[in-house]
């Protein structure tokens, strides 16, 4: 199911959906598995990509078509988690969950000038936000007609330094945190 279907509401029918679209995808990959069907068919990317994603869902062993429950799936790098997107992830962070990418925009922030974007880096969303900060800076100093840069990753990177590229990084810290000699100057 994705997040743009707007699923029943309660639990059971959400499960009973996420049932019937499952028994949907395993009628079709059986069919697949036919003899009279040409291999070229079975080995079509798509159809890959639809068996691996519903391995990775479902459970159908012994007993009934079974929905399987969070605890029971791979980690996320691991894990399929869209046959729409298959380098789409699921990733969470705080209150916010997602299945997709995550996103660094980087933008001026001259007092005396409009803030305009500068740079934007697209990565799997599992990746963590620190591990973009030196090719983001890297890049950014291929740039001549900057003089200040603030990167905002939605307050993800949770700290203010001088780095060797005369780039001051600006972002929130979380509540009840302070830099050592910034004491009042939040």
């Amino acid at each position: 199911m994705e997040p743009w279907t707007a699923p029943p509401k309660g639990q059971e029918k959400r499960q009973a959906l996420a049932l019937e679209i499952g028994a949907d995808g395993f009628v079709l990959l059986d069919a697949l598995n036919g003899p009279d069907v040409p291999a070229v068919a079975r080995e079509l990317p798509m159809v890959q990509t639809l068996r691996d994603v519903w391995r990775v869902h479902y459970t159908q062993g012994d007993g009934p078509l079974r929905w399987r429950s969070a605890a029971e799936l791979p980690p996320v790098a691991e894990r399929m988690q869209s046959s729409y997107d298959p380098q789409g992830h699921f990733s969470m962070k705080r209150q916010l969950s997602w299945t997709g990418y995550k996103v660094h925009v980087t933008e001026t922030c001259d007092d005396d000038a409009a803030h305009l974007i500068t740079h934007v880096k697209t990565c799997l969303s599992m990746q963590p936000d620190m591990t973009s900060t030196a090719e983001i800076h890297e890049q950014l100093a291929v740039i001549a007609s900057w003089r200040s840069v603030c990167e905002a990753a939605g307050g993800t990177t949770a700290f203010r330094s001088k780095d060797p590229s005369g780039v001051t990084v600006h972002t929130p810290l979380p509540s009840g945190c302070q830099l050592r000699g910034d004491a009042g100057q939040r």
